[in-house]
């Protein structure tokens, strides 16, 4: 009971009916189902049957919160959007997974002129910072369909390594299709079984990033602020018959700081041309 109300009072929920936010009333209802889990808990007369049925109770309002998530706006399907502007400044976003936080390294919602964004830290001893960010549906695309995935970063601090995002495909936790990352002031993008630098980067500036895939040619097109830099690279692992998830932070690095804003992750139907450049907020 702790740890869920340690959740509950750390963990940022987006909530309303805007996109990429979760159901106000599936969020009580799992509340709801907190509470009563710990009134039991203190009951000294509770069975082993009691027990094991509130558990399932809470592992169904949970479930049904997560499915609440809000992915479809103006008939645009999502598989993954997270802009933060729901989210509450100071916390950790419910939703996105962690894979590893040592050594004091955190994960947290930060504003700055209006805008909310996720911040990835470690501390002066070197330690990792990575998230995992889950899809939903079917990322997978045939013919003249493609994969498109978006997300904002910005370096604050000058250390050696960062995950951008890597693509996870579900043939392996370590299987990943496509990669991009941050090494050393460069912009990286894997093709095949080689990391190649595709451009400078600065310090304390956003870039937008959007990686346009063919699943049946595994490969991909990456454009850094809307100008492509890396056209039809090979995926970095071919396997797995859909994406589901992306992976990205700090990975064992002292006094690290890289902020990361607007993930979006969507199947396209039909393919015609090159994307079309949308709004900022």
């Amino acid at each position: 009971m702790d740890q869920l109300r340690n959740r509950l009072a750390n963990f940022s929920y987006p909530l309303g009916t805007g996109l990429g936010n979760y159901s106000q009333s599936k969020y009580d209802a799992f509340v709801s189902e907190v509470d009563k889990a710990e009134e039991m808990a203190s009951n000294p007369d509770l069975s082993k049957e009691q027990f094991d049925g509130q558990l399932d109770n809470l592992a169904q309002a949970e479930e049904a919160l997560l499915a609440s998530l809000n992915l479809v706006q103006d008939g645009v399907v999502y598989n993954a959007y997270r802009d933060f502007s729901g989210d509450t400044v100071g916390k950790y976003p419910y939703g996105i997974s962690t894979e590893d936080l040592t050594n004091g390294a955190t994960a947290t919602v930060k504003e700055e002129g209006g805008n909310n964004f996720l911040r990835l830290t470690t501390t002066a001893t070197s330690g990792k910072a990575n998230l995992f960010l889950p899809y939903t549906g079917e990322v997978k695309a045939e013919g003249d369909q493609r994969i498109v995935i978006e997300y904002r970063a910005r370096l604050n601090s000058s250390f050696q390594y960062a995950n951008g995002a890597m693509m996870r495909n579900d043939s392996g936790t370590g299987n990943y299709s496509m990669v991009t990352a941050f090494d050393a002031g460069k912009f990286i993008v894997q093709n095949g079984g080689s990391k190649k630098a595709v451009q400078n980067v600065s310090y304390n500036t956003w870039y937008k990033i959007k990686m346009v895939s063919n699943w049946d040619n595994k490969t991909y097109t990456v454009y850094l602020d809307d100008v492509p830099v890396a056209t039809d690279y090979n995926f970095r692992h071919t396997g797995g018959d859909k994406l589901i998830g992306q992976r990205f932070g700090i990975d064992g690095y002292a006094n690290a700081s890289i902020d990361f804003d607007d993930f979006k992750a969507m199947v396209i139907f039909p393919f015609d041309g090159p994307m079309p450049i949308q709004e900022e907020r």
